[in-house]
């Protein structure tokens, strides 16, 4: 299941990714790098949002749980 450490540990990856993206376009652009650092991007802001739905899902069901 995924815990809020996963949602970090997730974001400090994407800005990761982010300050590569930064590096390359603000020198001698490789566009072959950079569209491959555009994956690697994509590829963890669809896992942080999937971590994200994952924890509403798990919080909605406590709160339920406890307003019954």
């Amino acid at each position: 299941m995924a815990s809020l450490m996963d949602a970090e540990q997730l974001t400090e990856e994407l800005g990761r990714v982010v300050g590569e993206i930064r590096s390359e376009v603000n020198g001698d652009v490789d566009f072959e790098r950079l569209a491959s650092i555009s994956d690697e991007m994509s590829e963890r802001a669809a896992a942080m949002a999937q971590t994200f739905s994952t924890i509403n899902t798990v919080l909605m069901e406590q709160v339920e749980g406890v307003m019954r």
